[in-house]
């Protein structure tokens, strides 16, 4: 981070559960990304020592204002460039600093994928976005029946304007702001990233 000179960094959320560790350091200066206000891209790192990655670092996409929380894109390699760095338990202690250096490739990416950001077009259709996220949601098989508040964000009809869709992001930004399960967050992460990037869940 520090050859970077220029670009400051801040710790956006640290979350803690078993073996797991989850740390989001974003970019501490947002930039403008059109319909989808302002953006920064962030490092997912995590740990997990029932895992084979002992530490992974991930390239996301921190959507929200500097006084917010703000909440998370998951962007897949298949149509982003999104870096990943996987350090595995088997990695020697002597290659471990050498590895941390691939770290600057999964930072300073913003102005690409602000690019991919503006090429997306199912953001003309917001309230469409939403019934589709209410939908996996609310569905009798979906993980997140239980959270009653989290069904109540996504709940009011949205204009199908693009000049509403910061409508869609205030809800998506609510839903980050729930305390709930570490595993429960993480799988409504990406399924608001896979809708809204393309429009229907990813397998």
């Amino acid at each position: 981070m520090k050859k970077n000179k220029g670009t400051e960094y801040k710790i956006k959320s640290a979350s803690l559960n078993e073996s797991k560790l989850e740390i989001i350091v974003a970019e501490k200066f947002l930039k403008d990304a059109g319909s989808f206000g302002k953006v920064s891209i962030a490092a997912k790192v995590t740990t997990n020592d029932l895992g084979q990655g002992s530490l992974n670092f991930v390239n996301i996409i921190n959507v929200g204002q500097i006084e917010k929380q703000g909440f998370y894109l998951f962007p897949k390699s298949s149509k982003f460039e999104n870096p990943k760095l996987i350090i595995s338990h088997t990695t020697k202690p002597e290659n471990v600093f050498t590895s941390l250096l691939g770290v600057n490739n999964i930072l300073n990416t913003s102005d690409n994928f602000i690019k991919e950001l503006y090429d997306v077009k199912s953001i003309k259709t917001p309230d469409e976005l939403r019934m589709k996220i209410k939908a996996k949601i609310d569905h009798p098989r979906s993980a997140f029946t239980v959270i009653k508040k989290l069904s109540d964000i996504f709940k009011p009809k949205i204009d199908n304007d693009i000049n509403h869709f910061s409508q869609l992001l205030e809800m998506c930004n609510k839903a980050e702001e729930l305390d709930i399960d570490y595993d429960l967050k993480d799988k409504l992460r990406y399924l608001i990233s896979d809708i809204i990037l393309y429009g229907s869940p990813q397998s």
